[in-house]
């Protein structure tokens, strides 16, 4: 069956449900960022994520996102390597990106797999249909090109 024959093209990605603190390089009120983002880890150890979290609301250089769930295929690797040595409530110590410095807490995980076709029949079903319409345009474009009649002058 198509389904059967194309079960890569119904598989879902890993996905994680994450908040971060983020330190930015630049604009960490005239710190060093690095060591910065260590002494948010070490408030974090002692009073908790959340709490750190907003006592930091509204300090500059620093924000607190609850990113929601993430696809973990499109993460920053650097972001995604971390977050998969993680448990479920787990706290990553300082990440190092480009832009600065990432604390991540992953609160849920959801691991890919392949959607079941009872969950998807119309997708597959509107899928089969758009490849039939796209080959029957292709060729009686084709057919077309090949009976026009042009001529150059």
């Amino acid at each position: 069956s198509y389904y059967e024959k194309n079960k890569d093209v119904f598989k879902v990605n890993d996905e994680a449900e994450l908040a971060q603190i983020y330190i930015a390089k630049e604009n960490a009120g005239n710190r060093d960022s690095a060591a910065y983002a260590s002494e948010i880890y070490s408030k974090i150890n002692s009073a908790g994520f959340e709490k750190t979290a907003s006592e930091l609301s509204g300090k500059e250089g620093v924000s607190f996102n609850d990113l929601g769930w993430v696809d973990t295929s499109v993460m920053n690797s650097q972001i995604r390597k971390a977050v998969s040595k993680m448990k479920k409530g787990g706290v990553s110590s300082p990440v190092e990106t480009e832009e600065g410095f990432h604390i991540i807490k992953l609160k849920n995980i959801r691991r890919g797999s392949v959607q079941e076709l009872s969950e998807i029949k119309e997708k597959v079903r509107v899928r089969i249909i758009e490849e039939k319409v796209d080959k029957m345009w292709n060729e009686w474009l084709t057919k077309v090109k090949k009976d026009a009649y042009i001529k150059y002058m």
